[in-house]
């Protein structure tokens, strides 16, 4: 089954300031992977996000939007302080259901933006398909006589 098409085909992440951490407490964030017009589509998004030159509310909805788009769920994401907590509607120590809408709420712009970029990074590229851009070191067409040469 193509990966995209699979939905258990998921990968994690984990924020940089979340790395140390014990695993049992520590926030994942999951991703699904992309089809190929959902990754040139996550592509664009990336290209308005790079456009925009300086900090602003512009720039802030294209990273959380680009993350709505990739981002498939959390693990282990919970409420840190009462501001928090009144903003979500739930006690401080309760598990964050997982709502694409509460984003801005649990996320600040610079992890948002870690997700992100570490998502686009974790795509599956060249090394996931076997190919390499160099040379094959098995023998190819190309080594072999040419079939007139062959004397049939």
């Amino acid at each position: 089954m193509p990966i995209p098409l699979s939905p258990h085909e998921t990968f994690p992440l984990t924020l940089k300031s979340d790395e140390s951490l014990e695993a049992a407490r520590r926030p994942t964030f999951v991703f699904l992977h992309l089809s190929g017009r959902e990754e040139r589509q996550f592509a664009a998004l990336l290209d308005a996000l790079e456009a925009e030159k300086e900090y602003s509310a512009a720039l802030l909805d294209r990273i959380f939007d680009a993350l709505r788009f990739v981002l498939a769920g959390w693990e282990r994401l919970t409420v840190r302080n009462r501001r928090m907590a009144e903003v979500l509607g739930l006690a401080v120590g309760a598990e964050v259901p997982y709502d694409p809408a509460v984003i801005e709420d649990v996320l600040q712009y610079r992890e948002a933006r870690e997700l992100v970029y570490a998502a686009w990074a974790h795509r599956p590229g060249d090394d996931a398909l076997n190919f390499s851009g160099s040379p094959s070191s098995t023998p190819s067409a190309a080594s072999a006589p040419p079939a007139a040469a062959g004397g049939a």
